[in-house]
């Protein structure tokens, strides 16, 4: 007979789960997570509250530091909490290549303004 879990009313057959509700991780890890993201969001908020640390508000270290801080929370978010970690790897596969293609296409678009605004310092203004 098949291992089988209770779901509300109903009896869950855990087979077809492939071993997988033995790899989540406790409580203990999700605190220890979140903790870590509560350490990224302050230095977020610390860069944004100083600026003048990294160049200046809109300076590349002060956006890069913003970026990296960002990336981080929002890998740390999926890895753990969208259980990615524990995942199929092609599912986790896909889900990062649609993350780089966003990227990709997000910073096409600040380029795009960047290069045709008429404060952008070049291009067709």
């Amino acid at each position: 007979m098949a291992d089988t879990t209770h779901f509300g009313d109903t009896e869950v057959d855990t087979t077809v789960l492939d071993g997988a509700e033995h790899a989540y991780p406790r409580d203990r890890l999700y605190v220890k997570i979140a903790l870590v993201l509560a350490v990224l969001t302050a230095l977020e908020v610390g860069v944004h509250s100083f600026p003048d640390l990294f160049g200046g508000s809109g300076s590349p270290g002060y956006i890069a530091a913003l970026l990296i801080t960002m990336f981080a929370k929002f890998w740390a978010v999926g890895y753990f909490f969208m259980h990615l970690k524990w995942d199929n790897k092609l599912l986790s596969r896909v889900f990062y290549v649609g993350f780089i293609l966003a990227i990709l296409v997000y910073v096409a678009l600040m380029a795009m303004f960047r290069l045709f605004s008429q404060g952008g310092g070049g291009g067709m203004a």
